[in-house]
């Protein structure tokens, strides 16, 4: 009889997932482990350290190696996890070290993605002092107040939902900011450490005469062996452009990303001794147009300036030469170069003998002191690399002086000379011009500083008081610092021309004054530095 054989499946269960093995617990306890347990808690602190010590001193080295691997892992606490991301950047906001800082994100992935954070950059900045790009600044501003209480609520709740899942926050969720702070702080940092302890050399920029031909070499001929006279005697830089001036009165622009030559402005006569960029951009310090003008003696100054190197036939190719006290050259360029001076657009405003100059505030009692009032920017000192910002003009701009005694300005784009502002009877020896205000400051051998509107191409002031010749000055809003051979330094008043303080103290002429709008130093062939108090003197 054959056999009915048939295959019976029984279906089976995947294997469990390994667990840890379960820890020992009471129930399987020896009774003296439990009464031996019960009688550790009943004893005091200092009797449980004494039990722990001689527990320790009679342990094998296999046993203290269990208690070591057991003990470590409890011992481990990520404080900053424990803690919400707001808190947790809160609290490495008092890190002020950036090395500390970077180091602190190398610990774990959480803790880099906290300090990626670009709130926490933005305090860095702001604790260094690395203030932002005018236009980055004002965007930042106007961003913060549309989008912070819309996005306050939205923002909590996505950092919380992170912090519950254990992942790490990131930059959308935890700062909507748009500026890169921490690529900000980077560059300013590295900028402040190469200042302070000298930097690397990048690349070495020939300065021979360029051959070709320029807009303005018709005014001048060309240089015998110019390669030997080629020293550089002054430069200005900012993240675009490099000026140098030469001591052949050539001035040479290079492109400050690639090093390429860009620009050689010819037309100075003579070498070529201070040099400051304006940048293009920025926005005009909104002031009152009213200013008394009456205080300078426009017919001496003009007689003075009318000397004989001004005299001689003009090239037909040279720019206007500005009189002093006239209504200005703007009426006289190019459109081309009156919107290089950001002139388009906006009504001129016809000269008077009390007239609007329209970038001097109110004349008044107090015009001397620097009030909680005045505009936030003008409290700047002056940039160290000889850079300002400019007032809303769309190019950059060349502002040079030198031994010719002409003040020249420059515009960058086409390498054109917009305006020839005579007026010092010696060489010019430096020059600032102010953030956000058309107005330069030149000092000369001729004892004197000058205020020019370097918009309208005009002289507004005379600043006379030193007795020898003006080697150095700073700026700091409304107020020049002036350091002359006459061994004395003083404080001026740009808006009014008032001499506000003469600072006395060094036995040799004064080389050089630095001005932040609270302290003044000055350094003097005497060896020594000294250090003033703008307010008082």
């Amino acid at each position: 009889m054959a056999l009915d054989i048939s295959t019976l499946y029984i279906p089976t269960a995947s294997p469990p997932t390994p667990a840890p093995s379960p820890r020992p617990s009471s129930f399987n306890l020896s009774p003296n482990i439990i009464s031996t347990r019960h009688t550790f808690s009943s004893l005091q602190p200092f009797d449980r350290r004494q039990l722990l010590s001689a527990l320790l001193a009679d342990c094998t080295p296999d046993e203290l190696l269990y208690i070591t691997s057991t003990i470590a892992p409890r011992m481990r606490r990520d404080f900053l996890r424990e803690l919400p991301p707001e808190l947790a950047i809160y609290v490495l906001s008092f890190v002020e070290d950036p090395r500390s800082l970077l180091r602190a994100a190398r610990v774990s992935q959480y803790w880099n993605g906290l300090v990626s954070d670009e709130w926490l950059w933005k305090h860095m900045c702001e604790t260094h002092g690395f203030e932002l790009e005018e236009e980055w600044g004002k965007l930042e501003a106007q961003h913060d107040h549309g989008s912070e209480s819309d996005s306050s609520s939205t923002t909590t709740n996505k950092h919380r939902a992170r912090h519950s899942t254990g992942s790490v926050p990131t930059l959308s969720d935890i700062s909507p900011r748009r500026f890169p702070y921490r690529t900000h702080f980077k560059t300013s940092y590295m900028i402040l450490t190469n200042w302070r302890r000298g930097g690397t050399l990048l690349r070495r920029f020939p300065l021979a005469s360029h051959p070709q031909h320029l807009p303005n070499d018709a005014v001048q001929p060309p240089l015998a062996n110019s390669s030997t006279t080629a020293v550089p005697t002054s430069v200005a830089l900012d993240s675009d452009w490099i000026v140098v001036g030469l001591a052949n009165s050539r001035i040479h622009i290079f492109s400050a990303r690639t090093g390429v030559s860009c620009r050689t402005l010819v037309g100075h006569t003579q070498g070529v001794w201070a040099v400051a960029l304006v940048k293009g951009g920025g926005h005009p310090i909104n002031v009152s147009e009213t200013i008394n003008i009456d205080d300078v003696d426009y017919n001496n100054e003009l007689s003075s300036s009318m000397s004989s190197k001004h005299t001689r036939p003009r090239n037909a190719n040279e720019p206007p030469i500005a009189p002093i006290a006239a209504e200005g050259l703007d009426h006289l360029i190019q459109p081309t170069l009156r919107t290089a001076l950001g002139l388009d657009g906006a009504p001129r405003k016809h000269f008077r003998r009390r007239s609007t100059s329209g970038i001097f505030p109110e004349t008044s009692s107090n015009t001397s002191k620097l009030t909680p009032h005045t505009p936030k920017q003008s409290y700047r000192p002056s940039n160290p690399s000889g850079t300002s910002d400019g007032w809303g003009q769309p190019n950059a701009l060349v502002v040079s002086g030198g031994c010719d005694k002409d003040l020249r300005v420059w515009d960058v784009k086409s390498g054109y000379c917009i305006y020839r502002l005579p007026g010092h009877t010696s060489t010019i020896r430096c020059l600032k011009v102010l953030h956000n205000r058309p107005i330069a400051v030149s000092g000369s051998r001729d004892r004197t500083l000058r205020v020019w509107d370097i918009q309208r191409g005009r002289l507004l002031r005379v600043l006379s008081g030193h007795v020898d010749s003006v080697r150095s000055l700073d700026v700091c809003g409304n107020r020049v610092v002036s350091g002359s051979y006459d061994q004395t330094a003083r404080v001026w008043d740009v808006d009014t021309g008032e001499c506000l303080h003469v600072l006395r103290g060094h036995f040799h002429q004064i080389y050089s004054v630095a001005f932040d709008g609270v302290r003044i130093a000055s350094g003097s062939m005497d060896t020594t530095v000294r250090v003033w108090d703008a307010e008082t003197g």
